[in-house]
């Protein structure tokens, strides 16, 4: 059975809609970006004590991105 080209663009169209909606970086933000953040603050403040500016957290972090991938594995590996 031959599906017409006017209906496969309206399937292409429907699949790819959500994903061009503001919905998507919003979705990407709250399940990537932000549990990134929150355990940047968690292990640099595990380290680095109560004090400290975002800055000095960022620049902890960007020398210290092996314990921030250890930590997120070592979730995984508790949750599965």
């Amino acid at each position: 059975m031959c599906i017409p080209a006017t209906e496969k663009a309206q399937r292409l169209f429907t699949f790819v809609q959500p994903f061009s909606n503001c919905a998507f970086p919003a979705l990407l933000l709250h399940f990537c970006i932000y549990p990134f953040l929150l355990s940047i603050r968690y292990l640099s403040s595990k380290y680095l004590g109560a004090k400290g500016s975002w800055k000095e957290r960022i620049l902890w972090a960007r020398t210290n991105f092996h314990l921030l991938l250890g930590q997120g594995w070592d979730t995984i590996q508790k949750v599965t």
